[in-house]
């Protein structure tokens, strides 16, 4: 998160807080710290792996539920004559923190979200129980 200053006299300006988007008037020399769009930046990092597998006949599917804030990867299709349905990625937002439930990437989803720039006492490893959640170095929830 970053801190900015306004210094500005005239008169209030309006300021957009990306984490509940809404305009909130600032008077001249507030300070305000200006939140991480957490849903633009989950979206980007889930995109990366939208990929369809061509040569296996599979479908890789994108299911953002922005009001909710429910994110998830999937792999759909068929391979030979096996039905393949699968959740590769899910990743919800809960309590301004990011719950990753499912991680099925090789890269770990934590570390592509810290590289954006999230904050790891920001992200719960939710797929881990709640009692081992405090030895990963990550939120506990």
């Amino acid at each position: 998160m970053t801190i900015t200053l306004i210094e500005r006299e005239a008169e209030p300006i309006l300021i957009n807080d990306l984490s509940w988007r809404e305009f909130k008037a600032v008077e001249p020399g507030d300070c305000f710290m200006e939140r991480i769009n957490y849903s633009q930046i989950i979206q980007d990092v889930l995109s990366n792996h939208s990929t369809n597998d061509i040569a296996n006949g599979t479908e890789i599917q994108l299911l953002f539920d922005t009001q909710r804030h429910h994110y998830q990867v999937l792999n759909i299709g068929w391979k030979q004559q096996i039905r393949t349905y699968g959740v590769i990625i899910h990743v919800d937002i809960k309590d301004d923190k990011i719950w990753i439930q499912r991680d099925g990437t090789e890269i770990g989803i934590a570390n592509e979200l810290m590289a954006a720039g999230v904050p790891k006492e920001d992200i719960v490893l939710a797929f881990h129980a709640p009692y081992k959640r405090q030895f990963t170095g990550f939120a506990v929830g």
